[in-house]
């Protein structure tokens, strides 16, 4: 099954974060036996790093639910920024667990309250790292699949939780062979490495809240894919941001100026289209067509029906034609370049017919509006 389906994303998310909720319930239980059993004080401050562990998976499982929620009426782009929102946490609890780390390290140097453990607590510290380390893999790997960050943040929670344990197990060897000091001055160094970790999942998620754009390698795939588009000129005011693993991307492509609406929306459909089969995981795509670079913000202060106006009643002062024409007006470089199609009599001679049109753009050409006119002649029964 394609893993790009969101159903099979979701249930696959679902599946891996129970695994490992049920991972942590056994660890949690199995090192405070551990730690119980064999003294060891460090044994059971990693027993609570699990216990911890399982209101990330609870994070984690809400996340998913919520972002797997299609778009409605109140969240148009859907509700992929749960994700973001969940990872957050997981980020925030990481860095709370490491200081909390820190800080018990810090009492037991201070209290010297360090006891000698057993050999049972070395054996729950090399269960704890196998398994913590296995659920680690298994997370990160899925979580990269389906292209979740809640699911990833996740995994490395697992990661930190083995190497917690990592440290435990140095400390309790450590303190057996009579070196105690080296069980909370390890902690601490783990500790720091968490606390990391926490503020790097917390920062990207934070990122794509605040409408972070995509990387420069996915921006640059954007503009080539733009760019190699056939009738597209140049492009402007590309902007991109990401919601779950969906890149939304707004642009502003420019054209041929003379072409038609139907032509340019065509362009424009051309585009987006090309974005979202050719750069992974784009999603919705906004591409406005621009007749040239609108970019410091070119606006017209005169509107089609007050220039068809000024030009009707300026042609008929010197040449009457009734409804006998019609108009099409390019806005250009500050001014409107006018399109005047006039209709005429066939029995009328093409030196007649000139004539009109060079006086028709003798009169126009002066208006404030226009840059220049061109008349096209029809000669009709």
């Amino acid at each position: 099954m394609d893993i790009s389906q969101p159903d099979f994303s979701y249930k696959t998310g679902v599946r891996v974060t129970l695994v490992g909720a049920a991972g942590n319930i056994l660890l949690t239980i199995c090192k405070f036996a551990a730690g119980y059993l064999g003294k060891s004080s460090a044994m059971i401050a990693d027993a609570v790093h699990s216990l911890s562990d399982l209101i990330t998976d609870l994070v984690a499982l809400v996340s998913l639910k919520i972002s797997n929620k299609p778009s409605d009426e109140c969240h148009p782009y859907g509700h992929g920024r749960a994700e973001a929102i969940g990872a957050t946490v997981i980020g925030i609890i990481l860095i709370g667990v490491g200081f909390e780390f820190i800080n018990e390290a810090i009492q037991i140097i201070r209290e010297g309250t360090a006891q000698t453990p057993n050999n049972l607590a070395i054996g729950g510290a090399l269960i704890s790292i196998g398994i913590k380390e296995a659920l680690y893999r298994y997370t990160a790997n899925v979580g990269q699949a389906i292209e979740s960050q809640v699911i990833i943040a996740n995994a490395y929670h697992h990661r930190t939780d083995a190497l917690s344990s990592i440290v435990a197990l140095f400390g309790i060897a450590a303190a057996m062979a009579g070196y105690s000091i080296c069980d909370p001055i390890a902690a601490t160094l783990v500790a720091l490495f968490i606390i990391k970790v926490g503020f790097d999942v917390a920062w990207e998620s934070v990122q794509e809240l605040m409408d972070a754009s995509v990387s420069k390698d996915i921006r640059r795939e954007i503009e080539e894919t733009i760019l190699n588009s056939d009738e597209v000129v140049s492009f402007h005011d590309l902007k991109t941001r990401k919601i779950g693993k969906d890149i939304l991307v707004d642009v502003h492509i420019q054209v041929q100026p003379y072409i038609s609406v139907s032509e340019g929306h065509n362009i424009a459909e051309s585009v987006r289209k090309g974005l979202q089969s050719k750069v992974k995981n784009v999603g919705q795509t906004m591409v406005h067509i621009d007749a040239e670079d609108d970019g410091p913000g070119i606006h017209y202060d005169f509107t089609r029906r007050q220039l068809e106006a000024k030009v009707r009643e300026t042609i008929e002062k010197s040449q009457p034609l009734g409804q006998h024409f019609d108009l099409q007006i390019h806005y250009l470089s500050g001014k409107a370049f006018l399109e005047v199609y006039v209709e005429l009599p066939s029995e009328m001679s093409i030196k007649e017919g000139k004539e009109i049109a060079r006086k028709i753009k003798n009169d126009l050409i002066p208006l404030d509006e226009v840059q220049d006119v061109k008349v096209r002649l029809n000669l009709v029964e």
